[in-house]
């Protein structure tokens, strides 16, 4: 059963919505379309200022930390150049103190060692 009373107006109600729904926004002003657009460049402008003060400070700091890093660089180096001085004299001194022991050594095994002279060996030769 077709009942036209109970479809009319929805079908009413749906084409309005329809027509309604597509028609195309009422165009601003060219006043009102530029006063749009400069308030979007002056956000914009802003935010590019806010980054780019955010940019600086950030490149500061990292500047900043770069200049600690290489007076630390500085000192390790002075400190390593000192080491191997260090290092250096103490085996020059253990070399001369390996040498005199040597050299010590080599006099008390001389001086240890028993003397052969030609009268003790002639003398027991003669018994």
């Amino acid at each position: 059963m077709f009942r036209p009373h109970v479809i009319l107006p929805f079908a009413l109600a749906g084409l309005l919505g329809f027509l309604w729904g597509c028609t195309p926004p009422a165009p601003l002003s060219a006043e009102k379309t530029q006063e749009v657009k400069i308030a979007q460049l002056e956000r914009e402008l802003k935010a590019s200022h806010d980054s780019s003060a955010k940019t600086g400070a950030q490149l500061r700091l990292e500047q900043a930390k770069a200049a600690q890093l290489e007076r630390e660089r500085d000192d390790l180096q002075a400190q390593l150049k000192l080491r191997i001085n260090e290092r250096d004299s103490s085996l020059a001194q253990y070399e001369s103190f390996r040498k005199n022991i040597k050299e010590l050594l080599g006099q008390a095994d001389a001086a240890a060692a028993p003397r052969v002279n030609e009268h003790s060996v002639t003398s027991l030769e003669k018994k």
